[in-house]
Parts: structure tokens; sequence; C-alpha cells
């Protein structure tokens, strides 16, 4: 087993004065070699952390100091390599966040139920199981016969279960409320608030999902699927053992895809890549079935049909076909002119000025600038498909002759290429990998990536 130590720790307790605990920790567990992230907050204590095993006994018992954190339980499992890039100790307003004042845990709470009682409650048939996690955390895996609230924030937790308690009130039901969330800390809340609202017979699972496949044997067990984690190991499986998926760069969502990595530079084409795709551009995916995919959009689309968690797909304003429009529009008059502003070498034999060309592309780059006037992305305030697919050829318009394109009177489209340039997710998906030539290792990509 490795040497690593994965710790996920909570505990709601009334912390006076967070602030003056924080920096004194943070000092604490640097010191001691340990990563990961603490919050914080007047309500108590929530996180993860790692570390080699004999500095995780001592990070613990630091912890365990903390006013009122002397009974502090947690979760272990390993990890093959550190799962985390940093340590943080942050101060927030709750530990884990539902937005409803007064909810407080210690004073009011569900019923805990053991990892080995589990399953009889469940399986009553008088008992509604409900998932209290996020969308794509319910997509790896949950339990049986358990309700998707599809909710995407834990502060939409709280308006789903009242439109679901009215349901229940119309079908004339009080049946059982069992609820459970990752390591329990979520349920803490969900059943604090819920039994606020009047309802007695409210159940969770103590220590969540992660002491339920700690626990309770493979043969034995409801649970179906994987449990999404908030580290590197991306999800775990029974026995808490690391699971298949992989965190993607671009939408920080699990994905259990990953590609096999060929880098290629185009003066040096493998033989492998022109027997794939003879046109001799990239990007080519050769799927497991042999089938190429070879253009760019087509790319696009083969990807976010594993994943589209933040729903490029759909336009905020206007329509999927007004995105499809823009997008031809750039992929066919708006290319043409950039290649030939770009390569002007290369179309000598045609006869057409460089400058011309930069006009016609200007053009192009001044719609847009218009379009962006009114809101910050090409179809209203988040981003899109038409954003991605476009994004890229205006950034290599803009680098042709930069000083040029920075002098320019488009404050709107400046400010909208520089978002995406700075974005944590541009970053995250733009590494340098070495050239590949025939018998060299793969790369999987993407590689498994850590949420800030």
């Amino acid at each position: 087993m490795s040497d690593i130590r994965v710790t996920a720790l909570y505990k709601f307790v009334r912390f006076d004065d967070p602030e003056t605990l924080r920096t004194p920790l943070f000092e604490r567990l640097s010191a001691l070699g340990i990563k990961g992230t603490l919050l914080l907050a007047t309500e108590g204590i929530n996180g993860t952390i790692a570390g080699p095993r004999a500095a995780m006994d001592e990070a613990l018992d630091a912890i365990c100091a903390l006013p009122g954190c002397a009974d502090l339980e947690w979760k272990d499992s390993h990890a093959e390599a550190m799962p985390f890039l940093r340590l943080k100790v942050r101060l927030k307003n709750e530990i884990v966040t539902m937005g409803v004042p007064g909810t407080d845990p210690t004073c009011l709470v569900g019923s805990y139920v053991k990892p080995q009682d589990w399953n009889a409650l469940i399986t009553d048939p008088d008992t509604v199981l409900i998932d209290t996690r996020n969308d794509y955390e319910v997509a790896l895996g949950t339990f049986q016969g358990a309700i998707d609230p599809e909710t995407e924030t834990f502060r939409e937790f709280p308006d789903w279960f009242e439109t679901f308690r009215a349901k229940l009130a119309e079908q004339g039901r009080s049946p059982k409320i069992a609820m459970f969330c990752t390591g329990g800390i979520r349920c803490e809340k969900s059943t604090s608030y819920v039994k606020s609202l009047g309802i007695e017979d409210v159940f969770h699972l103590q220590g969540g999902i992660l002491k339920y496949l700690e626990t309770v044997p493979r043969e034995d067990s409801l649970w179906q699927g994987e449990c999404f984690v908030f580290d590197d190991r991306v999800s775990v499986g029974h026995g808490l053992e690391v699971g298949d998926f992989q965190l993607c760069h671009a939408c920080r969502h699990p994905v259990s895809v990953p590609c096999r990595l060929r880098e290629v530079v185009l003066r040096d084409k493998p033989a492998e890549m022109l027997e794939a795709s003879p046109k001799g551009t990239v990007p080519v995916i050769v799927e497991a079935d042999g089938r190429v995919i070879e253009e760019s959009l087509d790319v696009m689309a083969w990807a976010l049909a594993q994943n589209a968690a933040e729903d490029w797909l759909s336009a905020e304003l206007g329509s999927r076909a007004d995105m499809d429009a823009l997008i031809a529009e750039c992929d066919g008059p708006f290319k043409r002119a950039l290649d030939r502003y770009k390569y002007p070498n290369r179309y000598e034999d045609e006869g057409v000025a460089r400058e011309d060309q930069r006009a016609l592309g200007l053009a192009f780059l001044q719609s847009l600038n218009a379009r962006l006037a009114d809101h910050p992305q090409l179809f209203g305030t988040r981003v899109s498909f038409a954003d991605i697919a476009i994004f890229p050829f205006i950034r290599k318009f803009a680098n042709t002759d930069r000083t040029w394109f920075d002098a320019l009177d488009l404050p709107h489209l400046q400010a909208w290429l520089a978002g995406h340039l700075d974005s944590a997710r541009f970053k995250q998906i733009m590494p340098k990998f070495a050239q590949w030539k025939t018998g060299d290792e793969e790369p999987i990509f993407p590689e498994r990536a850590i949420a800030d």
C-alpha cells in the first residue's frame, strides 16, 4: 500500500474567530509537508488533506487541538501519489454552502445510520432515498433506488426539496427520508434543514458513501458505480480503491474516456498519422474501433458527446443554428482571409495583397466586437460552443501582428480574447508534450488534474 494517507474530515463546531485559527494551522501543516484544502468558518471545519502517514498523525493532532475538535472523526484512504498540488486553509461563510441562514447541525440533525445498518433502511418500502450530491457526482454512481435531485450546486437543494415535499403531500405520503452524500457533511446540513421543516423521520448515512464503501463488503453492497472524490484520484470504488475516471482539464468534470496522445510535428509527420488521415493535418482522433475523426469541429462534437457538463451546445441568447452560422462564417470567409494574412507566401500565385486580407478579417472582428458589447461571451453571459470554436482563430489572427491588433478599437473583443487566454481552462489544456515517434510511450490526455 502507498505511504500517502488521504484523510477526509469535517466537524460542525462553533469557532468564534476562525481567522485567528487559520495562520497557525496553515504553518503547522505546511511544516509537516501536508497538502490539500481545509475550510474554516464559524460553523466548523471541513476538508481533505494528504501526506506521509507519520506526518498525517501529527497533522490530525493539530486539527483535533482546535476548540471543540477533540472528538473529531475522519475517513482515511490512500493514494499512489500525492493527490494535491498545494496546501490551502481558507476562510468561508459556511464549510458546506447551502445558503439557508440559521441551519445548525449542532442543534438539530437527522438520525445517524451506521453503514452496516444502511441496507435495511433503504430497502424498506416506506423509505424515500435521496442523493444530496451534485449532478456530476451522481452520474458516476449512486445507491440502488436513490432519487437524483439533478442539482448543480448544494444551494439548489432546499428549493428542490420544497417542491419534492409538496409532491409527497399531494400524494398523501409521509415516508421516512434517508439521505446520503460523499463523506456525511452535506447530509448533516440537509437533514438539519429538513428537520427544521417539521419532518421527524429523517436519517442519514454516518460517514457517508466513503465509510460505506470502506465497511460494507462488495457482495453485500447496494452501491452501483464509483464515488466522485475531490482530489486527484477523481473516483473510488469498493474498499476505497482508486476508480477508472479522470478529470477533464477543460470542464473540470470527471470523464471515463482518456485518450492516448501522440504529439506530432507537421514537418515530420509519422507514417501512422498519414495512414489514419492522409490529409496530414491535426487534430486526428482514432477511436478504439478504428473510426477516424479528423475535422476540428467533429473532434469538438465527439468530446462534448463524452461530457457536456457546462451545456456548451445550447445558446443562452439565440439558437444552436445561430451558433452554427457564426462558426461557419469564421470557418469560411474569415479563415480564408486569416490564412492569406498569416501565410502570404503560400498564396503568392493568387495575386492577393496581405493588407487586403487583413482588412477582410478585420470586418469579422468588428462584427464580433459589436456582438460582445452587451454580454461577455458571444451568445450571452456564459461560454458556449461558438466561443470555444472561434477563439483559436481570433488568437491566431491577433498573434500575427500583436502590436497592430492591440492598437485596434475593439475593446470588447480584446477583453473576450484576454479572458479566454488567462482562463484556468486554457492553461490546463495547453501542456507541452515531447514529439511522438514510432514505438514511443503514449501519455494519457487529459492527465489527472486537481480542481482549484
